[in-house]
């Protein structure tokens, strides 16, 4: 049993030197074995307090509107008016060069083509103060064209006979010029010829042509207004921008 007790004693003896002199065996690195490891976020596993989003918010925030929600319908402002009234809303002409004479005429005209709206005027005068010859209006027009008709066998006949229901209805006009004394050759020489009723006078005091213009006017409107523009020479019918 002796020997049997000395070879025991001798394997413990080699295991402890064995123990005491070999080198250390290097822990392993765990490190080295993780991926991304800056990325990691730890979560709470407490439950979220109210009013904050959880871990399912994103979830929520996406989650489809259930298929049968209506979209939201369009305020009456929204709704687009008629195809047919924006187009006479926005149909707007302009009518000028209208001799005073002729606008009562042209005003009663475009009432029987019943506008949408009633046409807005501006008077013009003719600028500048100028000298009319004329003969002052008679009792009736059937005086002032007696009247015409004496100038005619004078061999005068640039003259006319106004009939615009004005304050100078049955006057015979025989010329307005630019200057005094223009005015006043034009007067010597009818004096000359035997016409001694002829007078001259400034015409700087009153309106002397219209500008009409006219908004709400349908296709079919505008070309009975441009047939009727036609009748009064040396006015234009033209289309123009409406205002707001």
């Amino acid at each position: 049993m002796k020997w049997l007790f000395l070879l025991l004693l001798i394997a413990n003896l080699l295991f402890y030197g064995y123990s005491q002199f070999a080198e250390p065996t290097a822990a392993p690195d765990w490190r080295s074995r993780e991926v991304n490891a800056d990325k990691i976020k730890l979560i709470s596993a407490e439950a979220p307090e109210p009013g904050k989003p959880g871990v399912d918010s994103a979830a929520t925030a996406t989650e489809p509107k259930p298929a049968d929600a209506k979209p939201a319908e369009p305020t009456p402002a929204e709704a687009p008016a008629p195809l047919a009234a924006q187009d006479a809303a926005n149909s707007c002409m302009v009518w000028k060069g209208l001799p005073e004479r002729d606008l009562l005429r042209a005003k009663s005209k475009l009432k029987a083509l019943k506008l949408a709206n009633a046409p807005a005027e501006q008077l013009i005068s003719d600028g500048p103060t100028k000298f009319w010859v004329y003969i002052p209006p008679r009792n009736t027009l059937a005086e002032a064209q007696r009247k015409g008709d004496e100038l005619k066998g004078l061999k005068i006949d640039d003259y006319y006979v106004v009939n615009d229901g004005g304050k100078w209805q049955n006057a015979i006009s025989l010329g307005i010029f630019s200057t005094r004394e223009a005015a006043d050759r034009r007067l010597e020489s009818l004096r000359t010829v035997g016409v001694k009723s002829a007078v001259v006078r400034e015409r700087g005091d009153g309106v002397h042509s219209a500008t009409l213009s006219l908004s709400g006017i349908s296709s079919e409107q505008k070309e009975k207004l441009q047939a009727l523009a036609a009748e009064f020479k040396g006015t234009t019918l033209d289309d123009s921008r409406c205002s707001r």
